[in-house]
């Protein structure tokens, strides 16, 4: 079978940094304005100064949406290799390089079956304006990986949806057994 790289989901970060950018440059271009229609150098550093400190953060945060991402499960007729990562920041493919030993195999051989769990976070916003609270139940699915040595992966933020992940890596375990029966 082909090998199937899962990773993380860029698609929300992407549109929330873009908004936020797009944002935050409207009193960036009035002070570059100022910047350089003023006829002092140190008000022209000041200005300088103040325009970088507002849009470098939002820079950098949508520039990361456009940089590659390590492949946070790869599902191969070999195994599984899982790549964990907690945040965008820590998916980077050029940190694969740096970050090798947070890399797990797991053999078809050691892998027994899948199944999928669903632990639902609660988060309460409080809104200022006095009009009461209100509670939001966000699920987070992780795979969990049963064998030799039972593994719980985070499959919360991928590419491809959780039922989906669950097929394919049945899917390859089949074929796995199958291969195996006929030798």
């Amino acid at each position: 079978m082909e090998t199937i790289i899962i990773k993380r989901s860029t698609d929300a970060h992407r549109e929330a940094s873009l908004g936020c950018l797009l944002l935050v440059a409207i009193p960036v271009v009035g002070y570059l304005y100022a910047m350089f229609t003023t006829n002092n150098s140190h008000d022209a550093l000041a200005y300088g100064i103040i325009a970088t400190v507002f849009l470098l953060p939002f820079l950098i945060d949508f520039i990361s949406t456009k940089i590659p991402l390590k492949a946070a499960m790869i599902i191969s007729n070999e195994g599984i290799a899982l790549s964990p990562s907690k945040s965008l920041y820590g998916s980077f493919a050029f940190l694969q390089k740096f970050q090798a030993r947070r890399k797990k195999s797991i053999l078809w051989e050691d892998i027994t079956g899948f199944s999928i769990v669903i632990y639902e976070g609660n988060y309460t916003v409080s809104p200022t304006d006095g009009t009461g609270s209100t509670t939001y139940t966000v699920p987070k699915h992780q795979l969990c990986i049963a064998g030799k040595t039972n593994i719980v992966f985070s499959i919360h933020g991928l590419d491809r949806k959780p039922d989906e992940i669950l097929a394919l890596c049945n899917q390859f375990l089949t074929a796995h057994f199958l291969i195996h029966k006929a030798q």
